[in-house]
This record gives structure tokens, sequence and C-alpha cells, in this order.
């Protein structure tokens, strides 16, 4: 007679099988919404970002299928700070969660539901194992080699006490534009986050040069 082997109980065991077992199941998430970034040089690339609705739509079968659920509230803590929350959660009793503070003093509705739709698309993203955004194409970029793209980062990253505050805002600007174009966060959100860095008058003043696009009719 065989031994009878028990299930594992542990449900973040479980919640980890499960969620292995849903990407294998994924459609592909297709970065096919293109924005156009006009840089201050003269030239442009392009930069493609999966909306949020598709990556819904290209894993909600596969984790319902496999017992699990997302959700993304906000909550807010004693200390009065809003927490955008994605859980991942298991029909077994297990989770997996991200807790990502919210910006204050947001008091423009448009300018909160824009962080939150970008806060929700890149938490979920990484929590499920998505790549949501492709390359920008830096062909025009001044020092690019031909017909070459450089790959680049589209995250601002956090400034490094080692690096000047001139290279670390290089280095973020085309990001910060990128997201401007695509209506994923505004100018004044990129001003306060800048002025939290303490860059240069000079800098916050090339920042709010950022076109932005025309709100939709």
């Amino acid at each position: 007679m065989e031994p009878i082997i028990p299930p594992n109980p542990d449900p973040l065991v479980q919640l980890y099988a499960a969620l292995a077992k849903a990407q294998s199941k994924f459609d592909p998430v297709i970065a096919d919404t293109l924005v156009n970034v006009k840089m201050k040089n003269g030239g442009s690339y392009d930069f493609k970002y999966a909306p949020l609705a598709q990556i819904n739509e290209k894993t909600r079968p596969a984790l319902t299928a496999n017992g699990i659920a997302v959700l993304q509230p906000i909550e807010t803590d004693a200390s009065g700070e809003r927490w955008l929350i994605t859980r991942i959660v298991h029909e077994a009793g297990g989770m997996m969660e991200n807790r990502i503070a919210l910006p204050r003093g947001m008091a423009d509705v448009k300018d909160f539901g824009a962080t939150v739709t970008y806060l929700r698309r890149y938490c979920l993203s990484s929590m499920l194992g998505i790549a949501a955004d492709s390359e920008p194409d830096e062909q025009h970029e001044e020092g690019a080699g031909e017909g070459g793209n450089k790959p680049a980062d589209n995250k601002p990253e956090k400034a490094d006490p080692a690096v000047s505050a001139e290279a670390w805002f290089k280095k973020n600007l085309k990001s910060w534009e990128a997201q401007v174009a695509a209506g994923e966060k505004t100018v004044a959100q990129i001003v306060k986050y800048a002025e939290s860095r303490n860059l240069s008058p000079g800098h916050i003043a090339r920042i709010k040069q950022i076109p932005q696009p025309e709100a939709s009719q």
C-alpha cells in the first residue's frame, strides 16, 4: 500500500503553485499604446506601453481559473497617509501584498486618478511578472549609433549622492516626458517630486516646459 501524502497545508505555498500555473497560461501582453515624445534637442523617440485594461484582460482568465483574485484598494492609515494596496489572494487563503504610498496634497481629481492608474499598472505588472512596457526607440537621440536603439529605463531612478544633480536630471528627463505624454503623470506631479530631490530652480523650470497632452474631449 502506498502511503497517503496529505496536500501541503501552507496557503502561501499553494498560492505560489497556483500563480505559477496561471502565469504559464497568460495571453501575451503587448505594449501597443504608442506615444511619441519630442525632445528639446529636436529629436524624438517612441515609447509603447500596455494599458491596465489590457493587462487585466490578458491575465484575469488564467488567474480566475487557478483560484486567484487581484484586489487594488486604496486604504488610509491612522496617520492619514493613503496607500495603494495590491493584493494577490488565493482561494486557500494565501496572500501576497504590495503597498505604495500615494502622494500627499493632490486636490485635483484628474491628477489623482492618473497617479492611481499609473501605480496600479506598474504594481500589478511587477507582481505578476509581466513586462508591460517597451524600450524607447532612441535612434534620434544625439550620440546613438546609426540605426541603433539604445535601451533605457522608463522609470525615474532615485538620486544617487555620487551623481551630480545635472546628470541625474538628464537621466530621468526622457522618462518624465514619456509619462506625461502617456497621461500617467502630470508636470505638476513631476515638479513636486523633483523639488523633493532638491533640484535647482533651473531644473524645475525645464521640467515645467515638458509638453502636456491635450485633454480628451
